[in-house]
């Protein structure tokens, strides 16, 4: 009877643990697909970032032209001065998102760093459970043949 009781709890326990390895293996999905869905915003403003840099190059041939067709005069020096003024604003927030976007770069390698050691540690855990499984099934019939 003792036998029969432990054996029940054995098997209860088994269970309860592979009900906790797949709870854990769900909730380590659905951080994966968070993940993966702020990667991909990130990849959205990297593509912002390469429209910036065309601006930035369209402003300043378009600046170049203005010079070598404008007369020296007060237009000319107004026009100047906007398109300065245009550039300076479109260079920094070019900066700005360079910076955001090596930010980014380097979340994006923290988050696959940690998908490697969850997939390292979910897989540990499956093996675990599977060598305590074959050990069960061993001493079983080891019993069985004695």
């Amino acid at each position: 009877m003792l036998k029969d009781l432990q054996k029940s709890v054995e098997e209860e326990e088994h269970v309860w643990k592979l009900k906790m390895a797949e709870e854990q293996r769900q909730a380590a999905l659905d951080q994966v697909k968070v993940l993966e869905q702020a990667a991909e915003g990130m990849k959205m403003d990297n593509e912002s970032t390469d429209q910036l840099k065309e601006q930035v190059l369209l402003l300043e041939a378009q600046l170049e032209k203005q010079l070598e067709s404008i007369s020296f005069s007060q237009t000319y020096a107004e026009e100047v001065a906007q398109l300065k003024a245009l550039l300076t604003k479109t260079q920094s927030q070019l900066e700005t998102a360079q910076l955001e976007e090596q930010k980014q770069a380097e979340e994006l390698s923290v988050v696959g760093f940690v998908k490697f050691m969850f997939l390292v540690s979910l897989y540990f855990c499956y093996y675990g459970a599977i060598t305590q499984s074959r050990v069960r099934l061993r001493r079983k019939l080891v019993r069985g043949w004695t």
